[in-house]
């Protein structure tokens, strides 16, 4: 009934004439599939980004992602990701909203 109610494929019960087993396979839903698929594929791409240009993708997708976090998700020293930022703003790439504690960065699109 879940299963139905979210949207997922039914599941499939199989077993053997003299039922010593039963095998049940639980489709995956079609949407998770899909943004699964979407995932891996932009993390194939992000790979291949310099890290101006990954810092840029992790802000549109969380515009409150933090320094540390940007660092540990590219490999990086937390200096590095600060002097990518600041140039990314100083050339009006992004900007900061907000304060300090409670602010995010955005991309500026041009």
């Amino acid at each position: 009934d879940k299963m139905e109610r979210n949207g997922s494929p039914n599941p499939i019960f199989e077993t053997d004439d003299k039922y010593t087993y039963f095998l049940t396979i639980l489709p995956v839903q079609p949407e998770f599939l899909k943004a699964v698929q979407e995932e891996e594929l932009y993390r194939e791409e992000f790979e291949k980004m310099t890290n101006s240009e990954k810092i840029i993708a992790m802000i549109r997708k969380n515009s409150k992602i933090t320094i540390p976090e940007m660092a540990e998700k590219i490999a990086v020293a937390e200096r590095t990701v600060e002097r990518a930022i600041s140039k990314l703003t100083h050339d009006g790439v992004i900007k900061r909203i907000g304060t300090k504690k409670d602010g995010e960065r955005i991309v500026v699109d041009k």
